[in-house]
């Protein structure tokens, strides 16, 4: 199968909707990735190592925007969308090939983990950059968008591993993170500022234009995933109990 046989099958296989995928990937990632995902399957890269090329994409990224020169800047925002790009072709790769390692999901966990704060703390020297705003507030704002989305990456943690001991073979994060009650439509939007990869790329390519909406952008941030937590939270522990 030629290189660009292999990226029609994975655009047709991807159905990339507004309802199932995150906007940032709805309107990106996914796709661009499907090109990705090709040259690594014709390559015979198995999805681990692209996981790794997700890490190390998503630290350059850091590192670069964390400058103060614009033309860095643009070169962080460049590999921090390649980082999210290759999140998703990992797992584009892994079902195309049927190649699931044992411990793809917590290298894919582990990844995040280490990534997450980094754009956080790079964004937020990036605000203290530009010399507008109080610090104290700034710094306040980025912890507890870190301290939230790593908070919730734990629950969803939980969430899995209960699954997998009671052999139950799918989860997905959206149902973890967001009750099943909530109308999709306000569902959707919701996600829109309490989904890490979405407020971190986003607020990335905002930069440029305005550093008020991101302020705007952080605070509807905490004030959703802080509202989504306390109701999982409570879930949470009445399922250990």
């Amino acid at each position: 199968m030629s290189y660009y046989d292999i990226i029609i099958k994975l655009k047709q296989t991807n159905k990339i909707t507004i309802k199932s995928d995150f906007l940032i990937g709805f309107l990106i990632s996914k796709r661009i990735s499907p090109y990705f995902s090709a040259f690594y399957i014709k390559k015979k890269v198995v999805p681990n190592t692209i996981t790794i090329h997700m890490i190390i994409s998503g630290i350059i990224g850091a590192i670069f925007f964390s400058f103060s020169n614009i033309y860095l800047k643009l070169i962080g925002v460049i590999f921090m969308q390649l980082w999210f790009i290759l999140d998703c072709s990992d797992g584009e790769v892994a079902r195309e090939t049927n190649n699931f390692s044992k411990y793809g999901k917590e290298l894919d966990y582990t990844a995040h983990i280490i990534n997450h704060p980094l754009f956080s703390i790079s964004l937020l020297i990036s605000m203290l950059d530009a010399k507008k705003y109080n610090s104290t507030l700034i710094v306040t704002i980025f912890f507890l968008i870190t301290y939230l989305d790593l908070y919730s990456r734990n629950i969803y943690a939980f969430y899995l591993i209960k699954n997998l001991k009671e052999k139950e073979t799918k989860i997905r994060e959206k149902e973890v993170d967001f009750s099943k009650k909530i109308k999709e439509k306000i569902k959707r939007i919701i996600e829109i500022f309490t989904i890490y990869p979405n407020f971190i790329l986003f607020s990335t390519l905002l930069y440029f234009f305005n550093t008020d909406i991101i302020i705007f952008y952080a605070l509807l941030n905490i004030i959703f995933t802080f509202i989504i937590l306390i109701r999982e939270s409570l879930l949470w522990i009445n399922k250990i109990k």
